[in-house]
């Protein structure tokens, strides 16, 4: 089984910078690889880089190119970081590796894709999350006590961090009940304060700090390690 994890904005320059405190990316890289000749594609925003992730190909091919596009006919800019106009189907044009025994949680244009087992798409808007969740999802997320009527409040920059928990928290269920071969998770508020208060920030290493502890939440369940065994 294995986990990808997306850490938005991360950018390389942090890993060899002796200020930001990551013990648990730092203990997974001694434990495995770190590739230093990596090149994002083009252009290098959140929508286009995860979908090259899970189909190998640039957005030339898979067709997603960019955060927003300008719809041809209508001659008006569309949003897809909120994910509130198209299904995957309708945007990705080739295969990803996922299937149906991979889960995804929170990653960038996956609404209504069928191939997933368990999906909690990427969306910022309250009534896309509403309407566009599979109703199985919504009602598993209410069975968890998580605060529905919250979610598109959390997904905005300054209280990204709440959503990221949250992601956190959900992925560890989806890992203990589904199990699943391959489990997609998206954390963005180190992105979102970047966005906010620049890079190198205060708020930008408080914000890689969080996500690191709550990624060593996440492998730090004895069920999951157990599982993903010493791969990790």
């Amino acid at each position: 089984r294995a986990i990808v994890v997306s850490i938005d904005g991360l950018a390389a320059f942090y890993w060899d910078d002796s200020r930001l405190r990551i013990p648990t990316l730092r203990a997974l890289a001694e434990r495995g690889v770190v590739a230093r000749g990596m090149e994002t594609v083009f252009p290098s925003t959140t929508w286009p880089t995860h979908v090259s992730l899970v189909t190998g190909v640039t957005p030339r091919r898979h067709g997603v190119v960019g955060n927003s596009i300008l719809n041809r006919t209508t001659l008006r800019r569309e949003d897809l970081t909120g994910d509130p106009v198209y299904d995957a189907a309708e945007i990705v044009k080739t295969p990803a590796l996922h299937d149906r025994a991979a889960a995804a949680i929170d990653w960038p244009a996956t609404r209504n894709n069928t191939s997933l087992r368990f999906n909690l798409p990427f969306f910022k808007d309250q009534k896309v999350f509403e309407t566009r969740t599979a109703r199985a999802v919504w009602e598993e997320l209410r069975s968890l006590g998580y605060p529905l009527d919250r979610q598109g409040e959390w997904a905005q920059l300054p209280k990204r961090f709440l959503k990221d928990q949250m992601v956190a928290d959900v992925a560890l269920h989806v890992l203990r009940r589904y199990e699943p071969d391959l489990t997609l998770v998206h954390f963005l508020c180190t992105d979102s304060f970047q966005h906010l208060y620049g890079p190198r920030s205060p708020e930008a290493y408080w914000a890689i700090e969080y996500v690191d502890g709550l990624l060593a939440r996440l492998l730090g369940a004895p069920r999951i390690l157990g599982k993903l065994g010493e791969a990790l």
